[in-house]
């Protein structure tokens, strides 16, 4: 976002310069400084969300972690429920 800002302000810095008084000159104005009030709130709400997200996935990879090793203790049992059925054990059919 601040490449897009700076990009921005860049493409028109000497916009102003022999503009004065000119009807579209203010309307440009007026549209540039709404985009760049848009673009300051969408990066500082991705600075805000990157925070949350971050945290968020340190959470849940700590929670998969502790799924992981519970599971492992089992590991036997559903390896032996996993297996086929034998052939010479009758099914009801």
């Amino acid at each position: 976002m601040d490449a897009a800002l700076g990009d921005l302000s860049h493409g028109h810095e000497d916009f102003g310069k022999g503009t004065k008084g000119l009807a579209s000159a203010a309307a440009l104005k007026g549209i540039m400084d709404g985009w760049e009030s848009r673009l300051k709130a969408v990066r500082n709400e991705c600075k805000e969300l990157g925070a949350t997200l971050q945290k968020a996935g340190i959470s849940f990879s700590g929670n998969d972690a502790r799924v992981k090793k519970s599971f492992e203790g089992m590991r036997s049992k559903i390896d032996h429920y996993s297996q086929p059925a034998s052939r010479t054990a009758k099914r009801a059919d």
